[in-house]
């Protein structure tokens, strides 16, 4: 970047541009907090000169406020970790004791109602296979007067059939529609 920038004033084009602006404030805090002034005019003096022209600039300054460069080199904090052991509270732990022993001899408790499974009748309608028919099909309509015939099973399965009513203002903004159609999923 420091060559890019030898002779040129901004990123592209020869003027500002949001190339610009967000490769700036993306250095903002690298030149706030780590590179001090004599590593800048070292190691990058044309990004430098880039940097602060556009620091002073007053659309950056509305934006950003007051950008004050790095004098010393900032060092993160150290940070301690504290590690308590957990003792239990004694109180506790009898409560939880004689709550154990209640569930055990409590006799007039009545069984716990056991979760609900659902048996589905037998049916001979394979529903992957009738998928990959229809869709490998040319001829979907004789896929579907086999489903009718010789799959369905009215007493296994219901069948529904939804109409969609299509809305006058459906596409004309993408993001309403967009909105609308992952309502129904």
């Amino acid at each position: 970047m420091d060559k890019h920038l030898n002779g040129k004033d901004f990123l592209v084009w020869g003027k500002l541009t949001v190339a610009d602006v967000d490769m700036w404030a993306n250095l903002r805090y690298f030149f706030m907090l780590l590179f001090v002034d004599q590593q800048r005019k070292t190691l990058f003096p044309n990004v430098d000169r880039w940097f602060q022209k556009l620091m002073v600039h007053e659309q950056f300054v509305g934006v950003f406020g007051s950008t004050l460069l790095c004098k010393v080199v900032q060092k993160a904090p150290k940070v301690e970790k504290k590690v308590e052991e957990k003792k239990p509270d004694p109180a506790k732990v009898e409560k939880k004791a004689e709550k154990e022993k209640e569930e055990e001899w409590d006799d007039d408790e009545q069984p716990k109602e056991k979760k609900k499974t659902y048996n589905f009748p037998e049916s001979k309608l394979d529903f992957d296979q009738f998928k990959k028919d229809f869709m490998n099909s040319q001829d979907r309509k004789s896929v579907l007067q086999k489903l009718w015939t010789e799959q369905y099973d009215p007493n296994a399965f219901s069948i529904y059939k939804i109409r969609y009513q299509k809305l006058s203002s459906e596409w004309k903004e993408l993001w309403k529609t967009e909105n609308s159609r992952w309502m129904f999923i």
